[in-house]
């Protein structure tokens, strides 16, 4: 691949002389010496071995220098980006020690996180989070969660067996799962059920959840959370017949991309995640307060079905600075999501970083307000701002944990794919 230089005479009108050397690629694979000369034709310079560049600048003029590092990272910004764009971008030697060491890191913190983990699982196998006064605490849903963050940690699941075995024994007789005993059973507790069952056999239980999720299909082919049928008879009480459940029920990104998860082969569902996609790349969450949710569960999506683009444009919005969350839990998932959409592996490294850097000496990470209530009967909550309740958050830090665990999972996957 070549790059030109346009006419250098009106840039370097204040040195002595035009000659000098821009580059000097690493001893160990020859030295490589392009000399430009300042001409009025434009200059070739051929990027291929860029990949062994050791970021040393020669000027035969002191005062040349400054001129030609602002060439170097105009013209690398501009040409090395584009190149690595249409190949898989290659590590710095600098980045490559770093993922290294990073790596290690990584393996202490997924040690102490996991300890944390396990030490905070009731003695019934099932984990707890996310209090509220209504539906205590979730239980079913956030077992699910966070025995999906933890498989394969090791060998044969053998210390998340027992949730599983708990697990099961709540499911209703629907086939349906719920946020927890005190809820109505839901597509996306029923969903994560399937998603983990599936990993321990359960196989007519799987089935039954299967039959329970698939009621919860649109006309428009995405899926909602609720059956209007089941919300109106359990929360009788609560909710005014005449009142719309339309939120609660309508097809969302983040519900379908769930139900996907669980069984990717639903085509029709799969048209509407790819036509509910914004224009700027991401998709919208309804039940978390950060679009970061439904965009990298869309991406962990279609990334295994192979939309590229859609997944190439989702990855492009979550790496931008202003959309990187300093919130773990947030943190955590566009980490994942920019591994999967392989986006900068700077920007994935910094992310990463940070993660280790805020971990808590018991292993844990610090929870904030995420998961949003909205109103019954609101729609677009990142719009209308009326609520259920208040946001909330994991109080005992058991899936924001368990999402760092994942995502510092998967950054010490890359080093198979890039040496």
């Amino acid at each position: 691949m070549e790059i030109k230089i346009p006419n250098l005479t009106g840039i370097l009108t204040s040195i002595a002389s035009f000659e000098y050397t821009i580059l000097k690629i690493h001893q160990n694979m020859g030295v490589i010496v392009h000399t430009i000369t300042a001409q009025q034709q434009p200059v070739e310079i051929d990027l291929m071995p860029f990949h062994y560049l050791s970021t040393i600048v020669e000027t035969t003029f002191g005062s040349a220098a400054v001129v030609v590092g602002a060439l170097i990272g105009h013209y690398t910004q501009k040409g090395i980006s584009n190149y690595f764009k249409k190949r898989k971008e290659q590590p710095s030697r600098v980045l490559k020690r770093t993922i290294k060491s990073n790596k290690k890191n990584a393996t202490k913190s997924i040690d102490k996180a996991t300890k944390f983990v396990f030490d905070n699982r009731k003695k019934d196998g099932l984990w707890y989070d996310f209090s509220s006064k209504h539906h205590g605490e979730s239980s079913y849903w956030i077992s699910s969660f966070v025995g999906l963050n933890l498989l394969d940690l090791d060998p044969w699941n053998i210390r998340i067996k027992d949730t599983a075995k708990e697990l099961v024994k709540y499911q209703e007789k629907d086939g349906g799962f719920s946020y927890s005993n005190l809820a109505s059973s839901d597509s996306d507790s029923t969903a994560f059920a399937i998603r983990f069952l599936s990993e321990f056999g359960y196989e007519q239980e799987v089935y039954k959840a299967k039959k329970f999720l698939d009621k919860h299909q649109n006309s428009d082919s995405g899926f909602g959370t609720y059956l209007e049928e089941k919300v109106r008879k359990d929360y009788d009480s609560r909710i005014p017949k005449e009142e719309s459940l339309d939120g609660w029920i309508s097809s969302t990104a983040d519900i379908t991309t769930s139900a996907l998860l669980a069984n990717p082969d639903n085509k029709k569902a799969v048209k509407f995640l790819l036509d509910s996609q914004q224009e700027d790349g991401r998709w919208r969450s309804y039940w978390w307060n950060n679009d970061i949710y439904a965009t990298v569960h869309a991406i962990e999506v279609l990334s295994k079905l192979g939309y590229k683009s859609q997944v190439k444009k989702a990855g492009d919005w979550l790496s931008k600075e202003e959309n990187i969350s300093d919130i773990p839990f947030y943190l955590a998932l566009a980490t994942q999501g920019m591994i999967r959409s392989e986006e900068s592996y700077d920007k994935i490294n910094s992310c990463v970083e940070e993660l280790l850097s805020s971990q808590r000496k018991d292993g844990s990470w610090n929870s904030y307000d995420i998961l949003r209530f909205p109103s019954h009967s609101n729609t677009e909550p990142w719009v209308n701002k009326s609520r259920w309740r208040e946001d909330a958050k994991d109080q005992n830090r058991l899936l924001t944990t368990s999402t760092c665990i994942r995502a510092l999972s998967d950054y010490k996957t890359i080093d198979n794919n890039i040496f």
